[in-house]
């Protein structure tokens, strides 16, 4: 039989818009709320600004601002969203001490539209979320943190640590705490949600402000550069030098060096290119990403806005192709699977049974350079069957059947 009677391929083609790298971005001054914002908010097609006289947002790119029903204050909202299609809100109690930390927990399942009074008061009001999980912590001279995993209904306290909760990140199942002393001494905790247990791991720099990205993968920010863990932070790797990070995705990430020059990384911090800026103040600014669009906010409380492209882009205006194939198929021992990068980064192919159980792990978050490469399976252990084969980039995920039979 013929070679390619055995063949079976995916082809996939990426249409790769403007290249960002070493382009400009061209920013416009738009209209600023009317109170100072605290830290603008994408969420969905909506930019929030937090302000000390209420919560103010646009649906028009900045045009114009409304302030949102029922969410009033004077001093600054805490929103975050890292939690499904549900914005979350604390409400400083009007009146309090600009060093007090109480505040009410208000939720909005329609984009900011209506809120609702969860009717928990959160002490600590610095909050982390994924999904239906919410953790509640205090400040570092504090060592309580709370946790519930129905969106704020109900509440549970986080067993006591021995020092302050100074930073959390929050995935669908874990929770990664970073506790401290008033002298500095340092605690890294992993927290299992549903288990309920507690593993101690080690600190790897003085300062470190977390985010997660999934179950198992976490990022840290600290004073001597940027760390990325895959394996629920018991090892770190140094991805990039110290940075500020504004938008993370994948592999992709866009960041601010210390002189407040703009760089992007689609290949997970492997390697990165500058973006020029027309129209921007040369100084800090705090940046969000919207759908296509970027937002600086500068200490003046000015805005300023800018169309970005695709965060896929690699190349100029080109289309490129990505070849996976597996052959022989079906295998009656061995088999090479061939696959085609348009672009270096980490990938990473995995087995899977059909009841959806992971064989192996052919190639696992490696990188590689853009181009053709090959890979040999040995499915001499495999029992007859039916076999999935799973390609995970910061580009594309996809997948292919094979057939094990002899």
């Amino acid at each position: 039989m013929n070679k390619s009677c055995y063949r079976s391929l995916i082809i996939f083609t990426i249409l790769f818009t403007a290249d960002v790298y070493g382009q400009t971005l061209n920013w416009i001054k738009v209209n600023s709320p009317p109170f100072k914002a605290d830290h603008l908010h994408p969420f969905g097609k909506t930019l929030f600004a937090p302000t000390n006289h209420g919560l103010y947002n646009s649906v028009d790119s900045g045009i114009t601002w409304i302030q949102a029903p029922g969410i009033v204050g004077d001093s600054s909202i805490l929103l975050f969203s890292d939690c499904g299609l549900t914005l979350n809100a604390v409400v400083p109690i009007i009146g309090q001490l600009p060093t007090d930390v109480d505040g009410t927990l208000f939720q909005s399942d329609d984009e900011g539209k209506t809120w609702n009074n969860v009717g928990y008061h959160c002490v600590g009001c610095r909050q982390a979320c994924a999904g239906n999980i919410i953790v509640d912590y205090g400040s570092f001279l504090d060592n309580s943190a709370w946790l519930s995993s129905d969106r704020g209904s109900t509440w549970q306290t986080i067993d006591t640590f021995s020092r302050g909760v100074w930073e959390v990140a929050v995935s669908d199942s874990l929770a990664l705490f970073l506790s401290t002393s008033y002298q500095g001494n340092l605690d890294l905790i992993l927290l299992s949600v549903y288990e309920n247990t507690k593993k101690y791991l080690d600190i790897f720099d003085s300062s470190m402000f977390l985010t997660a990205i999934d179950k198992n993968i976490f990022y840290a920010r600290t004073k001597s550069g940027f760390f990325r863990s895959t394996n629920k932070g018991i090892n770190w790797g140094k991805i990039s030098d110290p940075i500020l990070i504004w938008y993370l995705r994948n592999d992709t990430i866009i960041a601010t060096t210390k002189n407040n020059d703009l760089i992007i990384s689609i290949n997970d911090g492997t390697s990165w290119h500058p973006i020029n800026n027309i129209g921007l103040p040369n100084t800090y600014f705090y940046l969000v990403k919207l759908n296509k669009e970027l937002y600086a906010e500068l200490p003046s409380g000015d805005i300023y806005r800018t169309t970005f492209p695709e965060i896929s882009s690699v190349n100029n205006l080109e289309t490129s192709k990505d070849l996976f194939s597996i052959y022989p198929n079906p295998i009656s021992s061995s088999a090479t699977i061939s696959y085609s990068l348009p672009v270096s980064g980490k990938i990473s192919i995995d087995i899977y049974d059909l009841l959806g159980r992971k064989i192996s792990d052919l190639i696992l978050n490696e990188f590689l350079s853009e181009g053709l490469h090959d890979i040999q399976i040995d499915t001499r252990s495999y029992t007859n069957g039916i076999y999935t084969c799973r390609f995970h980039s910061g580009w594309k995920e996809t997948s292919e059947k094979f057939v094990v039979f002899r």
